[in-house]
């Protein structure tokens, strides 16, 4: 009995025996074998995880040239592998399963509580810091959208980058702002998000 070149599934020759069911039982075998393969690659596309925390509450009004972290207090959609870390407010992949290239992504919505310096910038980073016992290389990555005013009111941010994440990648958002004339402070609706689009298959 002979195999193909690709596959390796057995076929009879003419000078085999002529034990048909054997030799499709042989060929059933590889096939599902082969099946089995596919189907776990197939499951790693199929599985992509997604996590989006949100903040529900507008926040107190910061000073300039302080960088604040902004605090997510509800996560409005997360899958087994995400969570949001207690007082932190970051979202935290916890599963190895889910290692793999992201989209990173971040819309802050910011309110002046005053007075406009001219030419001031208000500036929103997403953090990637890697937890203790986290896999993958160590280090902080630091992704930031900046705008500059001289008006007064609302101002909006969003960013959206492509990583590549680890277990114990945490992510976290951060404000920062030069406006010494008057306080800013982040608004409810403000959401930080990941979304898995290639898993690890190495």
């Amino acid at each position: 009995m002979k195999a193909t070149t690709v596959h390796r599934l057995p076929f009879p020759e003419p000078g085999d025996y002529s034990n048909g069911a054997l030799a499709l039982q042989y060929l059933a075998t590889e096939v599902d074998t082969d099946l089995a393969v596919d189907l776990a690659g197939y499951q790693k596309f199929d599985q992509l995880g997604m996590g989006i925390s949100t903040v529900t509450s507008n926040s107190i009004g910061y000073a300039a040239n302080t960088l604040v972290q902004v605090g997510f207090d509800t996560i409005e959609y997360t899958d087994a592998g995400f969570n949001i870390i207690p007082g932190q407010g970051g979202t935290t992949i916890r599963d190895p399963a889910f290692n793999g290239w992201y989209r990173i992504g971040g819309w802050l919505s910011l309110n002046q509580l005053g007075a406009t310096t001219a030419n001031s910038f208000r500036e929103m980073q997403l953090i990637n810091s890697p937890l203790p016992g986290a896999t993958g290389p160590g280090g902080t990555a630091i992704y930031h959208a900046r705008t500059y005013t001289n008006g007064t009111g609302n101002d909006e941010l969003s960013l959206e980058v492509t990583a590549f994440l680890y277990y114990g990648c945490q992510l976290n958002m951060f404000l920062l702002h030069n406006n010494a004339a008057s306080n800013i402070q982040y608004l409810a609706g403000t959401r930080l998000w990941v979304a898995q689009i290639v898993p690890d298959v190495s």
